[in-house]
């Protein structure tokens, strides 16, 4: 039996148009959102339209532009009871605890 295979829609999001994702599998509503870029009212509203369920956020990494609408985003999950778990690499500490280095 084939195992059903991920879909992952692509957002170019805010003046950077950074490339943020959502990963969906058929015939599920489960969904992961991958990076917070500026600006990620698209996004949401195609998981909204969807009628998607979110279960994770994966930052790429923890530069300005990916974790720019992070706040945004844990917003929207927040007023439709969710939390989120948010999911980066360790090596991206550094970035996500100094702004100086995320800009």
């Amino acid at each position: 039996m084939n195992e059903p295979r991920p879909t992952i829609n692509a957002f170019a999001l805010g003046e950077f148009e950074t490339n943020c994702f959502l990963v969906t599998v058929p015939g599920s509503t489960a969904c992961w959102i991958v990076d917070c870029g500026y600006e990620p009212q698209a996004l949401l509203s195609q998981i909204d339209q969807a009628g998607l369920h979110p279960e994770a956020i994966l930052l790429t990494h923890c530069h300005c532009d990916h974790i720019a609408g992070l706040d945004r985003v844990l917003h929207w999950a927040r007023r439709r009871g969710l939390e989120l778990p948010v999911l980066a690499s360790r090596a991206e500490t550094g970035f996500c605890s100094r702004p100086e280095l995320n800009l």
